[in-house]
């Protein structure tokens, strides 16, 4: 059998190659147009990021992330402020566009990037918070008097409206494919209560010996995390769906020590990420399935803050590197997952 050979210049050429792929980062930066501080707000199962960002004159505007670091405005034909809150895996992007009386409508962008707009009832300001695999959406309505309810529009458009008494404030966090909203309210009495909202009715929840209990995250298993506050700070929790809650703080080994810890987000595999402080400074993390976790710092980073996990295991957040410079991030599961 002949051998035949490569010239040397052409294995150079290769072993470079693959060195640069074997050590390619698994960090993805996005730079916005702002020097304010973005809010990044959800990834979807395609590696789609959305985003907000302030203009000079304060005013809020959504942008899309794609993969191959492209980006598309989310503006709203006639709006003066846009501001995206989630993304399904189909790409459906919503959330409310305001114009300068501060009147709201909810809309709904798919991903040919055609707007819908809409308003329930007679709402001051309709403010959509979540969409699911199968369209619905969740969110809020608020009054000219400022009375707040909650909503859900199904795929159709059908709307249902719900309430929670003696009702000071309410925000909705999440939505599962289920159909199950998640989200915090406030009352008189004070203190933030978490809910979940479901076909069959509503139900309140508090962690044990918590001040306020914060959800923000639901998978489709009826998992759910947030953080809840306490005279010692803020920490983590787990909720499953018969009731019992784990709550927990970043630790472990190869892990800076967490004075407060905030999860933000879970996918369907009960994975966790959100951000948490050590002695002053903002890092990443991930709780995985076993209790473990993983910190997260962007390179070069001053800060790093993880809003949202997706069911590859990408996280997406944003990151400090100067007080002016503020940059989303897309992380491959490989830059946390265990070798």
């Amino acid at each position: 059998m002949r051998l035949r050979q490569i010239p040397c210049f052409m294995l150079a050429i290769a072993l470079t190659a693959a060195a640069t792929q074997a050590e390619a980062s698994p960090w993805h930066l996005f730079d916005l147009p702002s020097t304010h501080p973005p809010v990044v707000i959800a990834i979807s199962g395609e590696n789609k990021i959305i985003a907000t960002w302030d203009d000079a004159s304060f005013n809020v505007h959504g942008i899309l992330l794609m993969p191959d670091g492209s980006t598309t405005a989310i503006d709203v034909p006639g709006a003066a402020q846009t501001s995206p809150t989630a993304i399904n895996i189909h790409g459906t992007i919503v959330g409310n566009a305001k114009q300068p009386s501060l009147a709201a409508s909810g809309f709904i962008r798919d991903a040919a990037g055609n707007y819908q707009t809409f308003d329930v009832g007679g709402a001051f300001q309709t403010r959509p918070k979540a969409v699911n695999t199968r369209g619905e959406v969740a969110g809020i309505t608020v009054s000219g008097t400022l009375a707040i309810k909650g909503f859900i529009r199904s795929a159709s458009g059908t709307v249902k409206t719900y309430s929670i008494q003696d009702l000071s404030q309410m925000d909705v966090t999440g939505l599962s494919d289920k159909g199950t909203v998640i989200g915090y309210y406030g009352t008189s009495s004070g203190g933030l209560h978490g809910f979940l909202y479901a076909p069959a009715g509503g139900i309140a929840f508090d962690v044990p010996g918590a001040t306020s209990t914060l959800p923000y995250g639901i998978n489709d298993a009826g998992e759910i995390t947030g953080w809840y506050q306490t005279n010692t700070g803020s920490h983590g929790f787990l909720r499953r769906p018969d009731g019992s809650i784990t709550t927990f703080d970043v630790s472990g080994a190869g892990v800076a020590p967490a004075s407060q810890t905030m999860p933000n987000g879970i996918n369907s595999a009960g994975q966790i990420t959100g951000c948490y402080i050590s002695n002053g400074f903002s890092h990443g993390f991930v709780r995985d399935v076993d209790g473990s976790f993983k910190q997260l710092d962007a390179p070069g980073a001053e800060g790093t803050c993880p809003s949202s996990i997706n069911v590859q295991g990408k996280v997406a957040g944003s990151a400090n590197f100067d007080a002016f410079d503020y940059q989303a991030f897309l992380l491959d599961a490989k830059g946390w997952k265990s070798r």
